[in-house]
C-alpha cells in the first residue's frame, strides 16, 4: 500500500477554524479532522454515527439529551466530555464570525446546553425541535479550554481520523490520528485547492491527484479512455443562482428583478453551457427534495414580459448593470450565455470575474456589485429544507449579502423560526410559503441544480463519490 494519497479540491480552503470555516474547501478538510456530534455521511447525505452513542432522546417538552460514545477521544488521547460538547454548542449559538453566525442562526432555538453527567449532554430549546438531530451534525467539538482561549482553534485537539500537520490557503497535509480506530490502515493525506478545472484534470491524468472534485463535463470523454480512472455524478443540492444587490435603487424595485429573471432562459443555460447537466430550477431546493414546493409564480423565460416590466419601472430604453461572476470553472462557463440572454431584453452588463471567497469578503457585503452569478451548496452543512432555505433567505444573506431591507425579509425570518419547531406537516407548509415568497420577490434567483461530478483512480480502494462539494477521503487507501 502506498502511504500517501492526494485529492484535488475545486475551491479555496481558507480558515480551518472549526466554528467559522468559510469555504467548501475548508469544510471538506475539517470533515477529515472532526467527527461532529451527529456525523453526516457525504456519500449518502444521511446521519451516520458521530461522537454520539445512539440518537437524540427527548426527555421533556423542551429538553433533549445526547450521550457521547464511551470511546470518544481527542487526538491527544484525552476523553471527550459532555462539558466539551456543551461548550461547543454554546460557541456555535453565540458565534461572532461571519460563517459561524450563519450556522448559529440554524441553532437559534437552542436556549442552553449543559452537561448532566460525564457523557450526557442536555439541550434546552425554545420548543419542540424535530430538526435538532440534523443540527447537531454542525457541531464540531474541541476541548472546552480551547473554545475562547485566543489560541488557534484550527490546531486544537480534534476527534476525527486525521490531524492537521501543515496548512495554507491552498494545501493541507494530514496524518492519521493515532487515537482513532483504524489509524494503522490510513495513509498520509494531502488536500490541495486547485480552482482551475483543467489543472485538476491534468493532475488526475498525470497521477498527481488520486481523486478530484468537479471535473468539467467535457473531461468525461478523456477520463473514459483510461481504464485506471472513473468518472461519476451524484444527486446534489449544488445550485447556480443570480443574486441581486437590492440596495441599488434600480434593483430595489421587484419589477426590475423579475424582468431580469424573465430575460433568462434556464433551458438554454442547461444546453449551451452545461451539456444538459443543469436542471432548470424554480426553487432553491431541487425538485427531488422532500421539502420542495412548485413555484408557478417564478418568472419564466419571456423577453417580451421582461421588456414590459422594465418599461413599467422606468427603464424602457434599457439598463446597464455590473455582473460579478464567481471564478469556479463551471459557473464562469455560464457567463457569456447569461450576458447574451440579458442583452435580448435591453440589459447591458459588464462582467468581472473573481474568486468566490474574495467576493464574499469584500464586494458582496459592501454592496459593491449589481448582480452576482455564482453557485452554492449548503448541503455541506445541512440537507433539510429549513436549513437550506434559511441559509439563502435568512438574516445573513438577505440582509448582509442581498442588502434586502424589505418587510418580506422579516416575514421569511419568522417563517424559518416557526418551521424549526413545527410538526412535520406544518413545517412543510411553512417552507412552501417561503419558497413561493422567494419566487415572487427574487432577491436571489435560482437558475439550475446540477449533479456533483467526481473523478478518481481505480487504485483508490474504498472511495465513494460525495453528494456535496468537496472530497471524502476519510476511508480509502491506494493499492
Amino acid at each position: 500500500m502506498t502511504n500517501n494519497i492526494s485529492g484535488g479540491l475545486a475551491y479555496t480552503i481558507g480558515t480551518l477554524d472549526p466554528y467559522d470555516a468559510a469555504t467548501s474547501g475548508g469544510v471538506a478538510v475539517l470533515d477529515h479532522v472532526h467527527d461532529t456530534l451527529r456525523r453526516r455521511d457525504p456519500a449518502t447525505g444521511r446521519l451516520d454515527g458521530g461522537l454520539a452513542e445512539g440518537t437524540l432522546v427527548r426527555v421533556g417538552e423542551h429538553e433533549y439529551e445526547l450521550t457521547l460514545r464511551p470511546d470518544a477521544l481527542f487526538n491527544d488521547g484525552t476523553e471527550v466530555t459532555a462539558e466539551d460538547a456543551a461548550a461547543a454548542v454554546r460557541t456555535m449559538v453565540q458565534a461572532t464570525g461571519e460563517k459561524g453566525q450563519l450556522l448559529g442562526e440554524s441553532l437559534r432555538a437552542v436556549r442552553d446546553a449543559l452537561a448532566v453527567g460525564e457523557r450526557t449532554l442536555r439541550l434546552h430549546t425554545a420548543g419542540p425541535m424535530p430538526l435538532l438531530d440534523e443540527r447537531l451534525a454542525l457541531v464540531r467539538v474541541i476541548p472546552q479550554h480551547w473554545q475562547n482561549s485566543g489560541l488557534r482553534r484550527a490546531y486544537a485537539p480534534a476527534t476525527g481520523p486525521y490531524r492537521i500537520v501543515e496548512a495554507s490557503s491552498a494545501t493541507v497535509a494530514l496524518e492519521p490520528a493515532e487515537t482513532y480506530p483504524g489509524a494503522s490502515l490510513r495513509p498520509l493525506l494531502t488536500l490541495r485547492a486547485s480552482p482551475d478545472a483543467s489543472e485538476r484534470l491534468d493532475g488526475l491524468l498525470g497521477g498527481e491527484f488520486d481523486a478530484i472534485e468537479d471535473p468539467s463535463p467535457t473531461s468525461e470523454s478523456r477520463i473514459s479512455l483510461r481504464s485506471d480512472l472513473e468518472f461519476g455524478r451524484q444527486e446534489s443540492q449544488n445550485i447556480l443562482w443570480l443574486m441581486f444587490n437590492c440596495a441599488d435603487q434600480r434593483l430595489k424595485d421587484v419589477r426590475v428583478r423579475r424582468a431580469i429573471v424573465h430575460a433568462l432562459d434556464r433551458d438554454g443555460l442547461s444546453r449551451h453551457a452545461n451539456g444538459g447537466d443543469l436542471v432548470p430550477a424554480d426553487s432553491l431546493l431541487p425538485s427531488w427534495h422532500a421539502d420542495y414546493a412548485p413555484c408557478p409564480m417564478y418568472p419564466q423565460s419571456d423577453v417580451t414580459a421582461a421588456k414590459e416590466l422594465l418599461a413599467a419601472a422606468g427603464y424602457g430604453s434599457g439598463l446597464e448593470l455590473r455582473l460579478a461572476v464567481s471564478s469556479a470553472s463551471w459557473v464562469e462557463a455560464n457567463a457569456d450565455t447569461v450576458v447574451s440572454q440579458l442583452a435580448r431584453a435591453g440589459i447591458d452588463v459588464t462582467v468581472t470575474v473573481a474568486h468566490t471567497a474574495d467576493l464574499f469578503s469584500a464586494e458582496v457585503p459592501a454592496g459593491d456589485y449589481d448582480l452576482l452569478l455564482s453557485s452554492g451548496d449548503p448541503s455541506v452543512y445541512g440537507v433539510d429544507g429549513e436549513f437550506v432555505l434559511r441559509w439563502y433567505l435568512g438574516r445573513t444573506w438577505a440582509r448582509g449579502y442581498c442588502h434586502w431591507q424589505d418587510p418580506v425579509a422579516d416575514e421569511l425570518e419568522s417563517l424559518f423560526d416557526q418551521a424549526s419547531i413545527a410538526p412535520r406537516d406544518l413545517q412543510r407548509d411553512l417552507l412552501a410559503t417561503a419558497q413561493r415568497l422567494c419566487a415572487e420577490q427574487v432577491p436571489i434567483a435560482p437558475l439550475g441544480h446540477r449533479k456533483q461530478p467526481s473523478a478518481w483512480s481505480t487504485r483508490l480502494t474504498g472511495f465513494r463519490p460525495s453528494r456535496t462539494t468537496g472530497l471524502n477521503l476519510r476511508t480509502p487507501f491506494r493499492g
